[in-house]
């Protein structure tokens, strides 16, 4: 079952607001560490296509969520 394209546009748009907010950190945990990173992570396999859209048109941060899915380490 895929995700509802709402609720996973919903998600990405706080998580990128987190992560441009934070884009200075030196801390890389500070990006991952949010509710709208785990929830869109808790979409599972079936938000992937999703994210590898938005990680080709978007900031490498996505990475980070493909990694946690698939537990795959490079792309």
């Amino acid at each position: 079952m895929s995700p509802s394209s709402e609720r996973f546009d919903a998600l990405a748009a706080q998580w990128e607001r987190h992560c441009e907010e934070h884009r200075e950190a030196s801390n890389p945990f500070v990006f991952v560490q949010h509710p709208s990173f785990e929830s869109l992570v808790g979409l599972g396999r079936a938000a992937l296509p999703l994210i590898i859209e938005r990680y080709r048109h978007g900031s490498v941060f996505w990475g980070a969520a493909l990694r946690r899915i698939t537990g795959v380490t490079t792309f």
